[in-house]
């Protein structure tokens, strides 16, 4: 079979996908009207983005009040570290957004939805994690889309941040983004947890690194970063420095959507 064929194959299975996805939705409770709500939310955050209402990309340490900072994390659902990393967060009313990845969402949809009942936000993070910046814009688009659409079926809600995998992006995945409504969201502060099993050098990391409008990068796949949480938390307080979700962040952005567009580009 040839490359461009493989790839109408591909293409046409993950639209299959989706169907399948929407039929989960509906059986778990959406209705067709409440699915194709989100759908046209996403249209307008669409929008709203190509008139600059609300930024194509987000680096922070732009905030109108310099006391918050915005807790990440990447790679879940994950059923050993999340829910206790619920618990910590909740104990020290923190806020956080998690980047979940589509299938993963699927093996786990309960935490998914625990994630939000607790109050915490939802982000989108590809449905396989693969590197975004690498892919044509078909299958970018469907990464995209696919995990958008899981994360909508299982919550009733749709992500309006993407965090590309690994922060391989280029403005290509940008955009794509942005047609799908979403905000591509870096960050400030690696803590680099992935490279250590020491909790005490992945709170080193953060609090080195943070700054007051800043984005932090976590990942809740991670044993080391929950057991460095408190300490992580203790030290931001120390800061005078107040965790939110990456959406209460930008609420309180100085300069406004717009300018943080163009600071992205």
């Amino acid at each position: 079979m040839g490359t461009t064929a493989k790839r109408a194959m591909e293409g046409q299975m993950m639209r299959w996908i989706g169907t399948l996805l929407l039929a989960i939705g509906a059986s778990a409770g959406l209705s067709g009207g409440s699915l194709e709500a989100l759908r046209h939310s996403r249209e307008v955050r669409a929008e709203e983005i190509h008139r600059g209402e609300r930024p194509l990309l987000m680096f922070g340490e732009s905030a109108r009040r310099p006391n918050l900072v915005a807790l990440t994390f990447d790679d879940g659902p994950d059923s050993e570290n999340t829910l206790p990393i619920l618990d910590i967060l909740r104990r020290h009313r923190a806020g956080a957004t998690f980047f979940v990845i589509g299938a993963k969402v699927e093996v786990e949809p309960e935490i998914t939805r625990e994630i939000l009942s607790q109050g915490f936000e939802i982000g989108n993070h590809s449905h396989t994690h693969p590197n975004l910046a690498r892919l044509d814009r078909t299958r970018l688009d469907e990464e995209i889309d696919l995990a958008s659409t899981q994360i909508e079926a299982t919550t009733g809600t749709s992500p309006t941040f993407l965090r590309p995998p690994g922060g391989q992006w280029n403005q290509g995945v940008a955009e794509a983004a942005a047609s799908h409504g979403m905000t591509t969201v870096l960050w400030t502060a690696n803590s680099s947890d992935f490279n250590t099993e020491d909790p005490n050098k992945i709170a080193k990391n953060v609090l080195s690194q943070v700054r007051p409008g800043g984005i932090v990068l976590l990942h809740d796949t991670v044993r080391a970063t929950r057991e460095a949480l408190p300490a992580i938390l203790k030290g931001l307080k120390k800061k005078g420095l107040r965790p939110v979700s990456v959406g209460e962040l930008l609420r309180e952005t100085q300069s406004g959507p717009a300018a943080l567009r163009q600071q992205g580009r």
